[in-house]
């Protein structure tokens, strides 16, 4: 029977040194779809090595769980890295997958240009009822100013969010309708015949890339920053990340 070790709801470690194999063997992965199943009734989606030494990060429906090798343990929580300035390394073996995936989400971003020359190009998970996601919005154009372009990602946390955010992705300017939205509380009123936009799809992905709130960073490379970060922090952090 697993120990339940649900008491690590956010690990900061002052030191951390990455330490797994670039891949989890065979026995391994098989070990840890069959300890899931037995206590989740579900296959994990995905498998991937954990930041942690002699753990399996496995990702299911019900949230990414650190398994440990041997089957005995389970570990369900948030790690940090302070070296790298709070970096959340939770789900840091997810970074070749997001990768490999983001730039497929492009073509269904709301995006926000840098201005002038671009030094990074950045995806957000956003919810329009988000607090922190309306003040990062109010802040865009700093983060334009200082080279970053933004692409917004559907991340709704409620069913009415989901309805009124498909419609400011449906609308003829959407970008418009993302500032009305997140800056006056004006939805969209728009026809989504004929468009292919589904932000259940974007939340979807996002919960597979291990997006637990928002707003939620995802860099090309696959790292992933969560929560807000005012424009003169995330240009630094970025640089450090790239």
């Amino acid at each position: 029977m697993l120990k339940w070790l649900s008491a690590l709801s956010a690990i900061v470690l002052s030191v951390f040194v990455v330490a797994h194999a670039a891949d989890v063997s065979p026995d391994v992965e098989k070990r840890v779809k069959a300890k899931v199943l037995a206590n989740f009734g579900e296959v994990p989606s995905m498998i991937a090595p954990a930041p942690l030494p002699n753990y399996t990060l496995a990702v299911t429906s019900q949230g990414n769980f650190f398994i440990s090798n041997d089957g005995k343990y389970m570990i369900y929580g948030r790690l940090f890295d302070l070296e790298q300035g709070l970096v959340e390394i939770t789900d840091s073996g997810l970074n070749s997958f997001r990768a490999e995936k983001i730039g497929a989400l492009a073509p269904d971003a709301i995006t926000f240009p840098a201005k002038g020359e671009e030094k990074f190009r950045i995806y957000v998970f956003t919810d329009i009822t988000c607090g922190y996601c309306r003040k990062m919005h109010r802040q865009i154009e700093e983060y334009q100013n200082a080279g970053i372009t933004i692409n917004y990602l559907a991340y709704p946390r409620s069913k009415q969010s989901s309805v009124d955010m498909q419609q400011i992705w449906c609308a003829d300017d959407a970008v418009q309708a993302m500032s009305n939205a997140k800056l006056h509380g004006e939805i969209a009123k728009s026809s989504c015949a004929g468009k292919r936009y589904d932000v259940e799809a974007q939340l979807a992905m996002g919960q597979k890339f291990g997006v637990r709130g928002t707003p939620a960073v995802v860099l090309e490379n696959g790292a992933m920053l969560p929560g807000y970060r005012e424009p003169k922090d995330l240009l630094p952090l970025l640089e450090k990340l790239q």
